[in-house]
């Protein structure tokens, strides 16, 4: 939301401050070439080529930022071994009668031979 909100004011600014500064000028002395910018405006506009300028390199350098954290989380070593996982979906809820049979279904897994370990949790999507 915030971004949308960003991009709208910095869409109307772009827009607004050209018209303002076009609309200052008087045709016929546009028409001649006789018009005359002042300091005012060439300060304003330094100003805001500096910001633009600045607002770049920020994002430029935050991207870059990013991109080097999220190589870092895809090529860095978990510090587990997800080979030979299994993930079984079961019910969200499970208390009474189903509890019980998911604690029997854990032992049978545990019982068998091929089966390293077992470990139950709730919520894992």
């Amino acid at each position: 939301m915030i971004l949308v909100m960003v991009l709208l004011v910095g869409a109307i600014a772009s827009g607004v401050y050209p018209a303002f500064v076009l609309s200052s000028f008087n045709t016929a002395d546009v028409i001649k070439g006789s018009v005359n910018a002042g300091s005012h405006v060439v300060a304003l506009r330094k100003v805001l080529v500096i910001a633009q300028f600045s607002c770049s390199l920020c994002l430029i350098i935050g991207t870059w930022a990013m991109t080097k954290q999220i190589l870092f989380m895809v090529h860095a070593d978990k510090g587990v071994n997800t080979e030979g996982v299994l993930v079984l979906s079961g019910p969200e809820n499970v208390s009474g009668e189903l509890g019980e049979s998911m604690h029997s279904f854990k032992h049978a897994l545990e019982n068998l031979s091929a089966v390293e370990r077992v470990s139950r949790c709730e919520g894992v999507r």
